[in-house]
């Protein structure tokens, strides 16, 4: 996803979410003040739980990747780079206000994700 990609939520949470983000950014902010709505992915780092945290326990048990046929690519979010997405946002006076997707660069395959997480561990391939 891009800033360009036009949002088309599908669940009552997704479309209060993007209601809220259009009337926010529908107001006039006060001379020299600045709005950021930011859109994160799956943000990884040091104590990461949720889905992530499942499927680095799934591959340090050595358990097979059943879904090894299924191509996706998922993007991703360090810790590290939200720190300093916010702070450009909050030194730079020339990022104009607006909503950003918020990623790292590449994308990743849940395969690739299972290899790279079999690598760090020392595991065999998964599929």
């Amino acid at each position: 996803m891009t800033e360009k990609t036009i949002p088309n939520p599908k669940t009552h949470y997704g479309i209060a979410k993007h209601q809220a983000e259009e009337y926010i950014l529908s107001k006039k902010l006060p001379e020299g003040k600045r709005l950021y709505i930011l859109r994160p992915c799956l943000i990884h780092g040091s104590g990461n739980k949720g889905n992530l945290n499942l499927l680095y326990k799934l591959v340090d048990k050595g358990l097979p990747w059943p879904l090894g046929a299924f191509d996706n690519k998922r993007s991703f979010l360090s810790i590290e780079n939200l720190c300093f997405v916010i702070k450009e946002l909050l030194g730079n006076t020339t990022i104009p206000s607006g909503a950003y997707q918020v990623a790292d660069d590449k994308s990743l395959s849940t395969n690739e994700l299972i290899q790279l997480l079999g690598v760090s561990l020392g595991k065999k391939k998964q599929f």
